[in-house]
Parts: structure tokens; C-alpha cells; sequence
């Protein structure tokens, strides 16, 4: 029996509101959880996701039209019987790498976060996760995180944290930085305060690219008006765009698809369906890194739920 409830769920069960690919499903899927259901309107994404979780289904839609009654005829999962929901939602609105954007917020700009509020307080899972670009808490981008903040708390039987995180620290070959949210039910492991999973900042030297890309002897971010980089670095922030170049037998070229898989920490079993370059790196570079979250989700199971 789960030693901090009162019930014997059957199994952890997972749900991914803006699932995209599938980088935060299969992180959840290494920690054991099942996911019942994958959420997003990108066609291309949901291609991925359907190749590497075949028995997941899927609902493409828009989240503000998800209603919970539907996603309980999908799944068989009734009020609260939910282990965990992850949302990411969408980030370009935040990046530092999307300035025009980032300068110009529209009324709406955290509609998706507020859906994916609303589905914790009408799925009321016992556990949630969400994360999104650090650029949220810089400039004014600020007073948008702060209505976020406000909203969460208006779950009045859940409690949260949140934290920048360098997924460096977890075993990512890139430096890359997210804002993690982790909450509970308050009935979930009552006594128990939440918390993050350890970093582990000394295995950042085995993570370097002279160690995990030998060949690339330098890059160029071409963002972020950083410098070009030797190998003694970690790889700079992948984005969702194909600007990265890395100098490799006396050329600069992009990063290959693999390339890219192995930066972001995809194992390469992961299946990127389509041939086209641009959908695979938009694909990976809006993921989620597995290695993280997978650090998130067991540090929840063992806290928490187990």
C-alpha cells in the first residue's frame, strides 16, 4: 500500500498536456509512471509521439477545449485518481532568444498555463509538474509569472515549488536552463515537503563535448549574441531553430539529427518519423530533455507516492 494514501492505485499513471514529440513522456516512462494520454495540436509533433508511444492515445485538440469528463471516457480514470499531470506549455513567449516576441506580450499570453491550471483543479491529480523557459522570471516578462503564481495558489488542496534548473546537473551534455514546477495534492505524503532532485554539478566535466562529441572541435550558438566555443564547453541551448553551426573536419555545418538527439539526451531508440530537417529540429528543440525529468518524476515517486 502507498504509505502516504489510504488507497493502492493500480499503477502510477501520467497524463502530458502539450506533449509535442514526447521528451517529458519518455523521462516519465523511464520513471515508471504509464502515461493514459498525450495532449497537443501540432500534427508533425503528435507523428513522433504516436512512433514512440504506440499504446498511448492521443488526443489532438486544443487545451482550452479539453474538458476533464472527456479525458475520463479516454483514459477509464475517475476525479483524483490521477498518479500525475505534466504540462509544458508552449515557451516562445518567454525565451530570450525570441525577443520580438518576448517585448510585445499579448493580453492572452498565458492562456495555455491557465488551461493547464484549470485541468489540475478539475482532474485533481495527486501529483503535477510544469515547466517553461527561465526567460519567465526576467523584464517583463515577470508580472505574467506572477499571475501564474497567483493562480496556483488558488488551488487551495495543492501546494508547489518552483526552480530554475540546469539540466547539466542531470546528465544533459548542454547547458540548459528550466523552470520546474512541482506540486502536490496536500492529502499526497502530508507531511512531507517538496522538494528537487539533488544536482550533481561535478559530472558536468563528463559532459562536455570534448568528451561526448569528440569530432565537433568548436560551435557557434549564431543566437543569444554569444561566441563561438571550443570543446573543452558544454553545448550551448538547443533551440527550435537550425541556426547552431559546429566546426567538424575543417567545416562548419549544422548539427546532425542524432547529433542533436544525443545533446538533448534522447536515447537512440527514439524514433523521428519525418524526413524533413526543419520538423525534426523543432521537434527536439522544444522538447524537454528525458534525463530531467525522469530526475524529477523518481524524485517525486520516492517522496511521495512510494
Amino acid at each position: 500500500m502507498n504509505k502516504h494514501l489510504e488507497i493502492t492505485p493500480p499503477h502510477f499513471t501520467s497524463i502530458d498536456l502539450f506533449c509535442g514529440g514526447g521528451g517529458a513522456s519518455s523521462g516519465i516512462h523511464r520513471a515508471g509512471l504509464t502515461s493514459k494520454l498525450g495532449i497537443d495540436t501540432d500534427t508533425q509533433a503528435l507523428d513522433c509521439y504516436r512512433a514512440n508511444n504506440a499504446d498511448v492515445p492521443v488526443l489532438q485538440k486544443a487545451v482550452q477545449y479539453v474538458t476533464a469528463q472527456e479525458i475520463f471516457k479516454i483514459t477509464g480514470l475517475k476525479h483524483g485518481e490521477l498518479t500525475h499531470l505534466h504540462g509544458s506549455p508552449p515557451c516562445k513567449l518567454y525565451s530570450t532568444a525570441n525577443t520580438k516576441a518576448a517585448a510585445n506580450p499579448p493580453e492572452d499570453a498565458n492562456a495555455n498555463f491557465y488551461e493547464f491550471i484549470r485541468l489540475i483543479y478539475e482532474l485533481r491529480p495527486m501529483t503535477f509538474t510544469a515547466e517553461n523557459v527561465d526567460g519567465m522570471l526576467k523584464g517583463n516578462k515577470i508580472p505574467l509569472f506572477n499571475e501564474i503564481i497567483r493562480r496556483l495558489h488558488g488551488l487551495n488542496d495543492y501546494e508547489f515549488k518552483y526552480k530554475v534548473m540546469n539540466c547539466s546537473y542531470y546528465g544533459i551534455p548542454q547547458d540548459r536552463m528550466r523552470l520546474i514546477f512541482i506540486g502536490k495534492r496536500i492529502d499526497v505524503a502530508p507531511n512531507v515537503r517538496i522538494s528537487f532532485p539533488k544536482p550533481n554539478k561535478e559530472a558536468t566535466r563528463f559532459l562536455t563535448i570534448g568528451v561526448v562529441a569528440p569530432h565537433i572541435e568548436r560551435f557557434d550558438p549564431k543566437q543569444f549574441d554569444a561566441k563561438p566555443k571550443d570543446k573543452s564547453n558544454l553545448m550551448c541551448t538547443i533551440t527550435a531553430t537550425d541556426g547552431l553551426v559546429v566546426f567538424v573536419g575543417g567545416k562548419w555545418r549544422g548539427l546532425t539529427i542524432p547529433e542533436m538527439k544525443m545533446f538533448m539526451g534522447f536515447p537512440k531508440s527514439f524514433v523521428m518519423p519525418s524526413s524533413a530537417r526543419t520538423t525534426n529540429v523543432r521537434i527536439l528543440g522544444n522538447a524537454l530533455p528525458p534525463p530531467l525529468m525522469y530526475a524529477v518524476i523518481q524524485h517525486i515517486k520516492n517522496q511521495y507516492l512510494i
